[in-house]
């Protein structure tokens, strides 16, 4: 895969129409950077291998867990629907600005942060650069030394009773909207979540995941209906997890989720939709 990408990575030219505005633009920055020709390959696969391991399962479970919950869907709807722009004189396009959806819909990102507490299951690695002695909650020290590699597990942080309360194991939307903490209850539950890592070396494409993810989904909200392929609402619920690989991030469905279906239909007054998705600063741009 990374010498095919490096060949087609390298015949690119910089205003080939046949080729999306998305591998285009990456391309010309790494040439800017003077990354050239297979090297570039090499990169371009871990563009294949991130969403396809974490964005991807993440928004599986994004997805089920809201549309097996018909309250929660109803209360989600309310609240992304408004943001959804027509265009003028009925134009079928539809416009969903996501700044408007991560800014502004406190119940659907309290939702995807809650799924992704639930679903991530991330490993984060680093190289102590020198002797380090930190000290635990109870007043015990350890000394890491220099060169040593340090793995530091999500699951445990995202199912620590101690930050996220008795019901831990339980989905609740709301839980990224909880008021009445301590500060230092408060520092403690950001510290628990870490789907995309933490310190100065979290992932740099957390943004652009965050963004393709809840916009999709609000458009599934807003225009379509999502019920159970064979109409048993009773069975319509989460399917279990499979174990996390060290390689990735995110827990799969196991066996691929094969036992569960939906079926997917329009919304009266969304039949012709075309969907359109921007951001602010694209907004400032036109």
């Amino acid at each position: 895969m990374q010498l095919a990408l490096g060949e087609y990575c390298e015949s690119i030219k910089d205003d080939d129409a046949d080729v999306s505005a998305y591998i285009s633009n990456r391309v010309r920055i790494l040439r800017q950077y003077g990354i050239e020709g297979q090297r570039v390959g090499d990169i371009e696969v871990a563009l294949i291998h991130v969403p396809t391991s974490n964005s991807i399962p993440t928004l599986f479970w994004f997805f089920i867990y809201i549309f097996t919950h018909p309250d929660l869907v109803l209360r989600l709807r309310a609240e992304v629907e408004p943001f959804a722009e027509r265009g003028p004189a009925g134009d079928n396009d539809v416009t969903i600005n996501v700044d408007n959806l991560t800014e502004r819909c406190p119940l659907l990102m309290s939702t995807y942060r809650e799924v992704s507490r639930i679903c991530n299951h991330f490993t984060c690695n680093r190289r102590v650069i020198k002797d380090t002695t930190i000290t635990d909650g109870q007043g015990r020290s350890y000394v890491l030394k220099k060169g040593a590699a340090i793995q530091m597990p999500s699951y445990p942080l995202h199912s620590l009773g101690t930050a996220w309360g008795t019901d831990v194991e339980e989905f609740r939307p709301e839980r990224f909207m909880d008021t009445g903490l301590t500060s230092e209850e408060a520092k403690l539950r950001r510290a628990a979540h870490t789907p995309f890592g933490g310190g100065a070396h979290m992932c740099p494409g957390r943004n652009f995941a965050t963004a393709e993810i809840v916009g999709f989904v609000a458009a599934m909200l807003i225009g379509y209906h999502v019920e159970p392929a064979d109409g048993n609402w009773d069975n319509f619920k989460p399917p279990p997890m499979a174990q996390c690989p060290m390689a990735t991030a995110v827990c799969k469905p196991e066996n691929e989720g094969s036992v569960f279906g939906t079926r997917v239909t329009r919304r009266s007054g969304w039949e012709t939709a075309q969907w359109k998705f921007t951001s602010k600063s694209e907004r400032r741009n036109d």
